[in-house]
């Protein structure tokens, strides 16, 4: 008779953990985490901080809650802060047969010029979508993304679609490198269906 899986309360807490060797930047991890539960079903919270020495656009923290299971974790309720916005929504990843990634995320108030001094303005972007890998591979993906009432330069974008599109049957494309030696470590698109609306284009 197989024994039940043990049950776990956990807080863990992180206190400026260096992770720039594993991320290959900067970066410093604050925050805590709990868990409670067994691998048939857990939940919990976390409250997390990734930050530089100085300021970067890499920069981002997180609140939220979690539960899952053998195949699956949820994070939900999730709010942040990112390139000097705020975000909020959701993300899923199954794994029981194919891994499947899903997020659904809303920012406001993005600033660019976090990401160059020269772009400037304001962003609001609701994006959802999911990926698929079967092993390595990369095999169905959908992406929608959308602007809304968001300042660039001198132009003000309101309701843009700015991005819809479908990925499907993604496959494995080797090639040769210099030395001859074969990689599959590309892909290539079978087929991408894609559209670009812009529904309100209004200029100051």
């Amino acid at each position: 008779m197989s024994q039940p899986d043990p049950y776990v309360n956990l807080h863990l807490e992180a206190s400026g953990i260096d992770l720039s060797g594993e991320f290959k930047f900067p970066a410093i991890l604050t925050g805590t985490v709990n868990v409670q539960g067994n691998m048939h079903h857990y939940e919990g919270s976390f409250s997390l901080k990734q930050h530089s020495a100085m300021p970067s656009w890499r920069d981002v923290q997180a609140t939220g809650s979690f539960a899952g299971d053998r195949s699956q974790a949820i994070i939900r309720d999730m709010n942040g802060r990112f390139l000097g916005g705020t975000f909020k929504g959701g993300i899923a990843l199954l794994w029981e047969k194919d891994r499947r990634l899903s997020w659904d995320l809303k920012t406001v108030n993005m600033d660019p010029a976090w990401l160059k001094a020269d772009l400037q303005g304001r962003v609001n972007l609701n994006t959802t979508g999911f990926l698929r890998w079967s092993g390595m591979n990369l095999t169905e993906g959908d992406l929608k993304a959308k602007l809304i009432d968001s300042v660039f330069q001198r132009g003000k974008c309101s309701m843009v679609e700015l991005l819809a599109f479908r990925l499907h049957r993604f496959a494995p494309a080797a090639y040769v490198g210099d030395a001859g030696a074969q990689h599959a470590d590309l892909a290539v698109l079978a087929d991408l269906d894609l559209k670009l609306a812009v529904v309100d284009h209004l200029h100051h």
